[in-house]
């Protein structure tokens, strides 16, 4: 849990990141690279039960249509369980060369990471293991009808 504190510290003093003095565990992301995520604004989310796993878990909005194929959309929030590693296949919010935001299918293949939309428009984007850190696995989507 280090690592991802130390990162999220960085981004942080980047002016990426901002803490939401009025919520616990609440970041906004102020600065975001096409296919990133993105807060437009502060806002409560509230979170079902079952979408809770033990440890730390956040709440981010999704902005851009790189995982639509996975029924998440512009404006869709996602539940993240904080964590530093994932398997094949799963949803990860990522962060490359510690400043670039991404949520994609994680692939670890030899030395380098694969990072899959879930869009068939777009390509995967392919880089060395260590420009990749794992901030969190995807655990759930909540869609509000009124983000339109």
């Amino acid at each position: 849990m280090a690592a991802v504190h130390e990162h999220l510290t960085n981004l942080e003093q980047k002016g990426v990141l901002r803490k939401n003095s009025h919520q616990r565990r609440s970041l906004e992301v102020v600065r975001t690279d096409p296919g990133s995520i993105a807060m437009e604004h502060e806002e409560a989310v509230t979170v079902p039960p079952d979408m809770i796993r033990s440890g730390n878990n956040y709440v981010l909005r999704i902005k851009g249509e790189s995982m639509i194929d996975e029924q998440i959309r512009d404006g869709d929030y996602i539940v993240v369980n904080s964590c530093q590693t994932a398997e094949n296949g799963e949803m990860v919010v990522a962060l490359v060369d510690g400043e670039a935001a991404t949520v994609k299918k994680y692939y670890r293949e030899g030395a380098q990471v694969r990072l899959q939309p879930a869009n068939p428009t777009m390509q995967a984007m392919y880089y060395p293991a260590e420009r990749v850190t794992i901030q969190g696995i995807v655990v759930g989507v909540i869609r509000k009808l009124d983000h339109r």
